[in-house]
C-alpha cells in the first residue's frame, strides 16, 4: 500500500477491515467536503472503518458511529 499520508493539499480515504485488519486506500480527493461525502456513504458498514487522512498524516474524520 502506498502511504496513508495524502499528497500536499489533498485528503486520502483509508479503509480498515476490523476482522482481517486489511488496510487499503479507497480514494484520494482534493477537498475535505468530498472526502467526508465519500466516507459518509460507508456509514452502514459494520466490519470496515474508513478514515480521512490529511497531508500531515492526521486522521481528521472517520466512519465510526458516535
Amino acid at each position: 500500500m502506498r502511504s496513508r499520508t495524502a499528497p500536499e493539499g489533498e485528503f486520502r480515504i483509508i479503509g480498515v477491515h476490523q476482522l482481517s485488519k486489511q488496510v487499503w486506500i479507497e480514494e484520494t480527493v482534493s477537498t475535505f467536503a468530498k472526502a467526508k461525502e465519500v466516507v459518509d456513504k460507508f456509514q452502514g458498514q459494520v466490519d470496515v472503518i474508513y478514515y480521512v487522512h490529511n497531508d500531515s498524516n492526521r486522521i481528521i474524520y472517520d466512519s465510526k458511529k458516535e
